[in-house]
């Protein structure tokens, strides 16, 4: 490093009409006194609370904000303005199309840019260089489906085209309209961007608006809770196909389904796997079908989760002792299970609950198809620690991983009431219900909300043994 200040490599590029609002710089010419002041700052920010545009950022490491600003000098964006702009994503820096188009405005080289053609098929865009004839391209949903990213499920990283992407599916035009642009943007403004990647191109899972800004919802490395479920495979199977199988790692790939979430049993395996059942344990048939444990495990749970998900609930049948259903008594089943009312599931039914089920039982399967079915938000009053947060609902149990987010959604009152901090493993109870919206994963479902369901009724009495966290949440006007 120099003792000189910080010198412009680049004032201006060749074209260009007008002065540049960014200046590039030289990492090399900053003098000692800048890069320490760098360094104090990316400290500071990993000890902040920094609120983001983007998810991720106060997670990063020092050293990862203090390449992110280095990076942003080198393109022209001020050190903070850098860490706003710049993502890390599998190790390498990445910038949304908002941020490429800021870059391209910044050093005034685009003259113009015209969305031509906006659908859910199409996107094609004019850019026009000052100085140089425009540039025209069309991308299309055929052409996107050939790209392909990657994600992990159940631990393995699987190859999926992007079109399969949940953004995808639900946003497709605009992010026709972000892929396309970016690719234009690294072809015809290749000396702007340097030939950066957007998040998602690069594998991230996001949101964007309408102006191409992502928000990083997952960086598309495998999440460490999962890495700590990873369930064990076969003892050191040969990688090379067909000669994975013997019968010591079959007993260990049939030992791993019978833990896993379900406990698919051996027989059942099996036949899931599509070997007979005379030759179980013939390796030479499960060689012939998978190439190695891991993916045999992972076809038998898909196989089996595709069965799970094909079956109804029971409908128990009338018994003569069971008591009749009334109302009453489907209201407070209902209001120890979910957040919505009757109204709500028999505007679904199309008519009144009770008259379509025989009995409790068969109506609060009914409700739990409805949940299911629509995603809609459940209630639970206890949860299993192990490895993670498992919620008991009466659709089944939901996933949640990180104690100190469970202790930002719920609040501090709740949480140190039901000393969620001091678990250890097993079944911890709830002194008031929680409201949990979700989603379903492969082989099981994830809370991505959590918050403290209070009403009036709820208990039949709210009288003193309402918690001290209900009425706490009461006092700040939540409902």
């Amino acid at each position: 490093m120099t003792d000189n200040a910080i010198v412009p490599t680049v004032n201006s590029l060749p074209g260009v009409p007008r002065t540049s609002g960014l200046i590039r710089r030289s990492i090399f010419t900053m003098t000692q006194v800048e890069v320490e002041r760098m360094k104090l700052v990316a400290n500071m920010l990993t000890r902040s609370q920094l609120s983001s545009a983007k998810m991720g950022k106060t997670s990063l490491s020092e050293g990862d904000l203090f390449i992110i600003m280095l990076k942003g000098i080198e393109l022209g964006f001020e050190p903070l303005a850098a860490i706003e702009a710049i993502d890390l994503i599998q190790g390498k820096p990445t910038l949304d199309v908002a941020g490429m188009l800021a870059l391209c405005n910044g050093w005034g080289v685009l003259e113009n840019i015209e969305f031509l053609v906006e659908t859910d098929t199409t996107s094609t865009i004019r850019m026009k260089r000052f100085g140089q004839v425009p540039y025209e391209r069309t991308f299309t949903i055929e052409e996107a489906g050939k790209y392909v990213t990657t994600e992990w499920v159940n631990s393995v990283k699987q190859s999926v085209p992007i079109t399969h992407k949940d953004t995808w599916k639900q946003f497709p035009r605009i992010m026709l309209k972000c892929r396309n642009l970016s690719q234009m943007c690294r072809y015809y403004m290749g000396d702007i961007v340097q030939g950066l990647y957007t998040p998602e191109e690069l594998g991230a899972t996001v949101q964007v608006d309408d102006t191409g800004r992502m928000m990083i919802l997952d960086s598309g490395s495998q999440p460490e809770q999962e890495k700590a479920e990873t369930p064990p495979q076969a003892t050191n199977p040969d990688k090379l196909k067909g000669s994975w199988a013997n019968p010591e790692t079959i007993q260990t790939l049939l030992d791993t389904l019978a833990k896993s979430d379900h406990g698919i049993q051996g027989s059942e395996a099996i036949r899931l796997a599509g070997i007979g059942a005379d030759k179980g344990r013939d390796p030479v048939e499960w060689n012939k079908r998978f190439e190695t444990g891991k993916v045999a495990f992972n076809h038998i749970k898909a196989e089996f989760d595709k069965a799970i998900a094909k079956q109804p609930p029971a409908t128990p049948k009338q018994s003569s002792t069971a008591p009749t259903l009334t109302e009453e008594m489907l209201i407070d089943a209902i209001r120890e299970r979910f957040p919505q009312r009757l109204g709500d599931f028999e505007e679904v039914l199309g008519a009144a609950l009770i008259d379509k089920a025989f009995t409790l039982q068969d109506a609060i399967n009914k409700c739990n198809q409805i949940v299911t079915e629509q995603g809609w938000a459940v209630l639970t009053l206890s949860a299993i620690y192990d490895k993670h947060i498992s919620f008991e609902t009466a659709i089944g149990q939901i996933r949640f991983y990180g104690r100190d987010k469970l202790k930002e959604m719920v609040g501090e009152p709740f949480f140190t009431e039901n000393g969620i901090a001091e678990w250890k493993k097993g079944k911890h109870e709830f002194n008031v219900p929680l409201s949990l919206t979700w989603e379903q994963k492969v082989g099981y479902r994830l809370a991505n909300d959590v918050e403290i369901f209070v009403e009036d009724d709820w208990s039949g009495e709210e009288t003193e043994e309402q918690s001290e966290s209900s009425r706490q949440f009461e006092k700040i006007g939540q409902p």
